[in-house]
């Protein structure tokens, strides 16, 4: 049984929010696996870790809708 993830999509509900413990952008960004973020402005939004990034023709989202994930060095 394959037990990876072949895309994780969460809803990405404000700037202050987290997932296992991180920020949720850190969080989607260390994920190795293809992350999508919807939000947290509308339900069209979409912010995606550099391995979906990679695969971003294949996800049929709107043209403009989404934008790669970029931390900021802290």
């Amino acid at each position: 049984m394959d037990r990876q993830f072949q895309i994780l999509v969460l809803g990405h509900p404000g700037p202050h929010a987290s997932f296992a413990w991180k920020p949720l952008d850190e969080f989607a960004d260390s994920f190795i696996c293809p992350v999508i973020l919807v939000g947290p402005d509308h339900p069209r939004q979409f912010h995606l870790n550099s391995s979906a990034a990679l695969i971003s023709e294949r996800l049929d989202l709107p043209e403009g809708s989404w934008e790669k994930i970029e931390l900021v060095a802290r």
